[in-house]
């Protein structure tokens, strides 16, 4: 069964390579290593007459290693040198009139498609200006989400990794300042190496006066193999080291003139309310409402009828702890009535106690011919 794949037209592949923003400031390898190979051929035509010179000599007679040296070094001057020239061209790319304000001053979702087009009518090379990436994104974006914060993070996000492929960008270049005193150490190696075996030849020939300055000869030719490899390493890599370091500076002090430019002359003009107003009717508003409660409904209701159980056992429990406390008033009740009965007996037998007492000494006052103790009235003691 085939598949029909749709073919991208030429709008969409733009918009595909807009996102491939790194052809901002990556410099294409094979195009910086072919110039470096020709910068490096003309060097040394320029040098031919000077070989017989130290000078000379010390690019020509000293090994391949000076060779490699020279190579990777005007490989990266190459590098350079491109890149100067797209930080040149993004800079004449803030000189466009990207958002221009015959179309509108304020930018909604009515007319963001126009300064889409706008912009991608200009003759320049889109992909190859972070300015020019950015503004799209942005519009892109707002064209979809119309909210402002969302466009500012995009912004925001765009910005870091901006400022991350710049930095990756010179990578290779620092791997270049690495290197080159490397090869240097390698060719100090070779010279000392040779400079070795030279001076054990001239050992074995000490008895003749004119082989042993022929083999002392070549013992300081190996050494000064070794240190002038070392001297021409260094001092390239220095040479790299400091241009590098410019540059990338000067490239990321235009990303922040970047950063401006989007907040004074896009961030601002963004006009979010408006556009959204103009996308949603009150009947649509309506009906997503109605559609997020339609959806919901049935959630509610289990959560009620959850509640409604709760609700029951909490009752439940409650009229079972007031029926333990009744119970328990009822117990304290009876036996406070219990008390109260005791209390009312005890009260009588002492009563009926008093009165005997009192009436066995009337009759003893009697039967002695005194007179009566007289009885108190009721109440005396209670």
């Amino acid at each position: 069964m085939s598949r029909k794949v749709k073919r991208l037209t030429r709008k969409d592949k733009s918009n595909v390579e807009m996102f491939e923003n790194s052809a901002a400031t990556r410099v294409s390898a094979v195009l910086s290593f072919g110039i470096g190979i020709v910068l490096t051929l003309l060097f040394y035509v320029i040098m031919l007459p000077f070989r017989d010179v130290y000078i000379g000599q010390l690019f020509y007679e000293r090994g391949f290693v000076q060779y490699v040296l020279m190579l990777l070094t005007f490989w990266a001057i190459a590098i350079l040198a491109i890149k100067a020239r797209k930080i040149k061209v993004q800079k004449e790319v803030m000189h466009f009139n990207l958002l221009p304000d015959e179309l509108s001053y304020e930018i909604d979702g009515g007319n963001v498609e126009e300064f889409e087009d706008h912009i991608w009518s200009l003759k320049i090379k889109h992909n190859e200006s972070f300015l020019v990436t950015r503004i799209l994104r942005g519009l892109s974006h707002f064209s979809i989400r119309r909210k402002h914060s969302d466009v500012h993070e995009i912004m925001t996000s765009q910005s870091e990794i901006d400022l991350q492929v710049v930095d990756s960008s010179y990578s290779i270049i620092k791997v270049f300042i690495w290197a080159i005193p490397i090869f240097g150490f390698v060719g100090t190696v070779m010279g000392i190496s040779d400079a070795i075996g030279s001076f054990a030849t001239a050992l074995q020939g000490v008895e003749d006066v004119a082989v042993l300055k022929q083999g002392l000869g070549q013992v300081t030719g190996g050494l000064g193999v070794a240190f002038d490899t070392t001297l021409l390493a260094l001092i390239l890599s220095l040479i790299l080291m400091f241009p590098t370091s410019i540059m990338q500076t000067v490239e990321e002090d235009f990303l922040v003139s970047v950063d401006e430019y989007c907040n004074e002359h896009f961030l601002k003009r963004l006009n979010a309310d408006a556009s959204g107003m103009e996308e949603f009717s009150t009947e649509e508003v309506a009906n997503a409402v109605q559609t997020v409660l339609a959806g919901t409904q049935g959630v509610f209701v289990e959560k009620l009828n959850s509640l409604q159980d709760q609700l029951i056992d909490l009752h439940n429990n409650q009229v079972e702890i007031a029926s333990q406390i009744t119970d328990q008033a009822a117990s304290q009740v009876n036996k406070l009535e219990k008390a109260e009965d005791t209390t009312q007996k005890s009260t009588l037998v002492m009563k009926k106690a008093f009165d005997e007492i009192i009436q066995n000494l009337a009759d003893v006052s009697e039967s002695l011919g005194g007179k009566g103790v007289r009885k108190r009235k009721k109440g005396w003691l209670w």
